[in-house]
């Protein structure tokens, strides 16, 4: 299978969590420490911006597990999207051409899947 898939990550996240910290002066660190810049914008956009956050941050542990090695910093991994709003994943401000990111999310539940090949 040289072809083939060389790694595959899952994560599931629970958007209370995220809803009981809500983006604000007294959680503005614990946000910054996580997400990039335009990530925190994509997600207060939002209606229900907790469920957004839960689903960046199960795509990031999603692709430290597809990847088989732990960072140091997870704001090194953005999620962005297309021009057609399919996420892509982003390793240090590059795209990484090489890895698939699927995300879904309900109002209390998110999802990532990674697969690098």
């Amino acid at each position: 299978m040289t072809n083939g898939p060389k790694g595959i990550g899952i994560d599931l996240c629970d958007a209370a969590g995220f809803r009981k910290r809500p983006y604000g002066e007294k959680h503005k660190r614990f946000y910054e420490r996580i997400f990039t810049d335009g990530e925190i914008a994509y997600c207060r956009e939002k209606q229900d911006p907790g469920a957004h956050f839960a689903a960046r941050f199960a795509a990031k542990e999603a692709l430290i597990k597809a990847a088989g090695f732990g960072l140091k910093n997870v704001k090194d991994i953005e999620v962005r999207h297309d021009k057609t709003g399919k996420p892509v994943l982003y390793y240090r401000a590059r795209p990484m051409p090489r890895a698939r990111v699927s995300v879904s999310q309900t109002a209390g539940m998110a999802v990532a899947v990674v697969i690098i090949w």
